[in-house]
């Protein structure tokens, strides 16, 4: 047998197995793979005169030259390796072959062998190692741009997160997002997908207890009564405007700061270490410290300590305390008020009553001849129910006026005539001091209101005037327009009114002067009448008095009231 061999040898560079590199080298691979197909080779043996005498079975397995032009069409262009010096060597080996093909022939006589192979482009063999350089470089780019776009993923996910579980670097940077950006990286958006789920359930979560923490702000900012809360180190933890206002905090800021150092009220730490001592409630109302000048305020300050009770078979445990203060000055007020007009109506009912009762009993017991003594008695008693029945009558008044359901029939009214018959109506008394009231008016000044009640209130002032504001002294009645009030003036020239009772000029049955009251027939609730009408038209009524110069009492009407609905009432003060 004769043997055939062709030996082919290529340097493959070495060097720094990078990525690119590896590439190259895989391709080279692949040419490499290229030359084993040689093995499909065919190989004819023919004599002298150029028949076939044998062929290789590793090819097609007829000759013709239509089944040749096939195999070339199919594995491309045909190289036909000969003999070129000699024919067949002595061994049976092809030298020219340049590699080992594995092909046998027999070793014969006057014969040649012709080698049929698919084109492996011979000439390209010395470009593979360039091959593998160039294609590597490429790929090394390639892979250091994509790897680059991973890191730039990696460090943009980093700094969201960072800003997700940091609110303050999050307010400080100019980047605010809610969810980690989808980085283009299939691996990496495995870790991006659970992550925005994790951040929308956690950004869910902190959104519900952001609404919670601003619903229990508008909470305790919106109410009357101060709150305070300290931890168990009498540090303040939180605080609300009213306890700012009642405990007069100046501190711009003062959480943190100890209760010593924001409240100056010793009976406000005395209460903070019972409650705490006793770990139960207290509660006590005292009278704040004042500056000079500013009038007493009474506080009702309660303290109830705060337990933490979460643990399971643990002693509750000290966390802080909550201090709930009240401005009690204005109920304490109210209760003296109320104290007072008990008071007051049991008195000033009673007295007409005894007296009425005791004048009847005792003229009952007169003997028939003592008729001037009875008659005498008989105008006493008639006197005091009088005054029982003014009594009764002006707290009916009152009362209507004050229900809640209680509306005027409101029609335009002309001050000008209005006046002039109250001032009529007192120059006519008989009793010689109604002809020192005088009356100014602008022209036609109107308000909208009920005429019985102001005419009521305009009276009340004026029989006031004229019976506390001296026999010599005159009486001025004026209507004056505002832009946005009627201002009605009742002024006299009396000796005025102390200071100190100016607050309480229009409480039920408060008297300046108890005994002069009395003497002159008044119930002590004619002020607290014309208060209520001037209410009930949307006003109020205010009072001036300086000692030894006159008194002067307004009531103003606002001009919305021309609407014809009722108007709000204005403050009571």
């Amino acid at each position: 047998m004769t043997e055939v061999r062709t030996i082919s040898r290529s340097r493959v560079w070495s060097g720094p197995l990078t990525i690119g590199v590896a590439v190259g080298l895989l391709v080279t691979l692949l040419d490499t793979a290229h030359l084993v197909s040689l093995r499909k080779a065919r190989v004819d043996q023919m004599n002298a005169i150029g028949r076939e005498i044998a062929a290789s079975i590793r090819g097609p397995e007829d000759l013709t030259a239509g089944r040749i032009a096939e195999w070339n069409r199919i594995t491309g262009s045909v190289i036909r390796i000969r003999d070129q010096n000699r024919t067949l060597t002595s061994d049976g080996q092809l030298a020219a072959a340049g590699g080992n093909l594995g092909i046998r022939v027999p070793r014969l006589p006057d014969t040649r062998v012709e080698v049929w192979l698919p084109s492996i482009r011979v000439g390209s063999l010395w470009w593979f190692p360039w091959d593998a350089l160039l294609l590597g470089g490429i790929a090394s780019i390639l892979m250091a741009w994509l790897d680059r776009r991973r890191r730039r993923d990696l460090l943009r996910m980093k700094r969201e997160i960072r800003l997700l579980v940091d609110p303050e670097r999050r307010i400080r940077s100019s980047h605010v997002t809610s969810r980690v950006t989808m980085p283009d990286s299939r691996s990496l958006q495995e870790i991006a997908r659970p992550l925005n789920d994790l951040i929308e359930c956690w950004s869910g979560t902190l959104s519900h207890l952001q609404r919670q923490s601003r619903r229990h702000d508008l909470v305790l900012n919106a109410m009357t009564s101060g709150v305070i809360a300290i931890n168990a180190d009498r540090s303040i933890d939180s605080l609300n405007p009213a306890a700012r206002r009642l405990f007069e905090i100046s501190a711009p800021e003062p959480r943190g700061l100890s209760l010593s150092q924001a409240v100056q009220e010793p009976d406000v730490h005395e209460l903070v270490t019972l409650a705490i001592d006793e770990l139960a409630s207290q509660r006590r109302t005292f009278v704040a410290a004042r500056s000079p000048g500013d009038q007493d305020r009474e506080l009702a300050t309660s303290v109830a300590p705060i337990m933490d009770r979460s643990g399971e078979g643990e002693s509750p445990s000290l966390v802080g305390a909550v201090i709930l203060v009240e401005d009690a000055t204005d109920l304490r007020r109210l209760e003296r008020s109320r104290t007072e007009f008990v008071g007051n109506v049991s008195h000033e009912l009673r007295t007409p009553l005894t007296n009425l009762l005791g004048y009847l009993d005792t003229v009952r017991d007169l003997s028939p001849d003592e008729e001037e003594t009875r008659s005498r008695f008989l105008e006493t008693a008639e006197r005091n129910a009088v005054r029982l029945a003014s009594i009764i009558e002006d707290l009916l008044e009152l009362a209507k006026l004050e229900a809640p359901g209680h509306s005027l029939e409101r029609r335009p009214i002309r001050l000008g005539p209005l006046l002039d018959r109250i001032a009529a109506r007192h120059q006519s008394d008989g009793d010689g001091i109604g002809s020192n009231v005088e009356v100014t008016v602008e022209a036609n000044v109107e308000v909208v209101g009920s005429s019985s009640l102001l005419d009521q209130a305009v009276d009340n002032l004026t029989s006031n005037a004229l019976r506390y504001g001296g026999s010599e002294g005159r009486v001025r009645i004026s209507a004056t327009v505002h832009p946005d009030q009627t201002t009605i003036t009742v002024a006299d020239e009396g000796p005025g009114i102390a200071p100190r009772h100016l607050p309480r000029l229009f409480e039920r049955f408060y008297r300046v002067d108890t005994a002069r009251s009395r003497a002159a027939g008044g119930t002590g609730l004619g002020l607290a009448i014309v208060k209520h009408i001037a209410v009930a038209h949307g006003g109020r009524v205010r009072v001036e008095s300086e000692l030894g110069v006159g008194t002067r009492f307004m009531i103003d009407l606002p001009h919305h009231a021309r609407d014809g609905n009722r108007p709000p009432p204005a403050p009571e003060e």
